[in-house]
């Protein structure tokens, strides 16, 4: 979803074949992931809070509709170029 321009409303999810146990499918909203790890690893979570989170997200250079990765970095940051990319993730 995150490369998607436009997100939908809904996702649906469907299942053929029930796990015979568990299979849940986990979604999660961000502030409850993140009172759990304060409670469950306070050390850890203030560790992340001093330190801060990096994400690395790995883009194809042309949008590719049969690829998992999809949506490539020009269409994702409306950009041409890569300096042009560059400039517009600093600025985020």
């Amino acid at each position: 979803m995150a490369q998607t321009p436009n997100p939908p409303a809904y996702v649906l999810f469907y299942c053929e074949t029930p796990a015979e146990s568990g299979g849940a499918t986990p979604i999660v909203l961000s502030d409850a992931a993140a009172a759990f790890l304060m409670d469950e690893w306070p050390d850890f979570a203030k560790d992340l809070m001093r330190e801060g989170v990096r994400y690395h997200r790995a883009m194809p250079e042309n949008t590719d509709a049969s690829s998992a990765l999809g949506r490539s970095w020009k269409s994702a940051f409306n950009v041409s170029n890569r300096e042009d990319a560059e400039i517009f993730l600093q600025s985020s």
